[in-house]
């Protein structure tokens, strides 16, 4: 099964990616509009953390947050995007061991998550109190607090997030943080469980191949 959507540097769909990213900035400088810039400031700091360039990533989600702030009095779009960009701030900032940003980032976010009408969801983003919790999840893997990023698993409901990627994540990030505890058993139940949630973004994820030849006795096909 191809991945297009989901490559790295080094696969086939790089390139495709980074000319993507480049033309939805643009477009959005183009346009001239704090949210439409806020959204590709977005998608190309997640293209700038996938490789390498962390603090850029940073810098762009940081700035993207300030660009909205004057925006957000009762623009719906515009909250959820300066929410989604704390988050995409906070894990950023996590893969960098800047664990005061990563945890404010998280904060500020649910903070406006909840402010959001409840049960609400970005259209594309997700952006919401459970994508929230999720990524509380990540910061707290990221940032190698696996008891911490356990707990904050264990407030999840899968079934309030209307994604099947985003649920199959949660396990991912489970995952990630048995392995850290070097639980065999129970990184390898996690992505199991992925695996029956979304077979195919278990398959593209880069991170569900690192975990699975982390352990040399674990057979590959376990999780497809």
């Amino acid at each position: 099964m191809r991945c297009a959507n989901k490559s790295l540097p080094g696969s086939p769909d790089a390139p495709l990616l980074w000319l993507a990213a480049d033309r939805c900035m643009s477009a959005a400088e183009v346009a001239d509009d704090p949210v439409t810039l806020a959204s590709a400031s977005w998608v190309l700091g997640n293209v700038w953390r996938s490789t390498g360039r962390e603090e850029d990533a940073y810098h762009l989600a940081s700035g993207a947050v300030a660009l909205l702030e004057p925006y957000l009095d009762g623009d719906q779009d515009a909250q959820a995007l300066w929410g989604t960009c704390q988050l995409h701030g906070a894990i950023t900032a996590a893969r960098i061991g800047r664990e005061g940003d990563a945890l404010r980032g998280i904060d500020q976010a649910m903070g406006m998550a909840r402010a959001l009408p409840a049960g609400s969801a970005h259209s594309w983003t997700l952006f919401g109190v459970a994508n929230t919790e999720i990524s509380a999840v990540s910061v707290q893997v990221d940032l190698r607090k696996s008891s911490r990023a356990l707990d904050a698993a264990s407030a999840v409901d899968p079934d309030a997030v209307p994604s099947v990627d985003r649920r199959s994540r949660l396990w991912l990030e489970l995952s990630r943080a048995y392995a850290q505890q070097r639980d065999s058993l129970g990184t390898l139940g996690a992505l199991r469980t992925g695996t029956a949630v979304s077979e195919e973004s278990m398959r593209c994820h880069p991170l569900e191949r690192s975990l699975v030849g982390w352990w040399p006795n674990w057979s590959r096909t376990a999780v497809g």
